[in-house]
């Protein structure tokens, strides 16, 4: 357990040194893909630091994933968003999300999950950018990535 806590302040050093403050907050995060795009489902970290929202993934060490994708070489998906180019976060349906991603249908047509469907449902976050792109994040701790955000 050592080696793991060693291996993640290493992480977050590095990351403080890249962007020249401390990290505000991060989370566990699926990123499923961006409008008009592709379904991607990405497991990795999203995390605010320095005006940035910044999602970074990891590859799998999985067995049976190896099993199944053993052609294809691993590529590491990183990136970040300037928190000023960040027009709205909304929780919406993750059906609407596929949906969105695919191109089926346009960035303020997502179903918003509102009262008691935020608790039965799989609510996924919207980011939409003022560009009028979004970014479609399953988080670990909604409620809290929202509340960092000042959204």
């Amino acid at each position: 357990m050592e080696k793991v806590n060693e291996e993640a302040k290493k992480f977050w050093e590095e990351k403080e040194k890249i962007y020249g403050e401390p990290v505000k907050f991060y989370t566990f995060a699926t990123f499923l893909g961006r409008s008009g795009g592709k379904s991607v489902h990405l497991g990795g970290l999203i995390y605010i630091i320095n005006k940035n929202l910044c999602f970074e993934d990891f590859e799998r060490d999985n067995w049976f994933s190896k099993l199944i994708t053993k052609d294809k070489k691993y590529e590491k998906t990183e990136f970040s968003i300037e928190l000023d180019s960040i027009e709205k976060i909304q929780l919406v349906t993750k059906s609407s999300s596929i949906k969105c991603i695919l191109g089926y249908i346009k960035d303020n047509e997502t179903k918003i999950v509102k009262g008691f469907g935020r608790f039965i449902l799989q609510p996924v976050t919207q980011i939409k950018l003022r560009d009028g792109n979004s970014y479609f994040f399953e988080t670990m701790r909604q409620k809290e990535l929202l509340d960092a955000l000042k959204f």
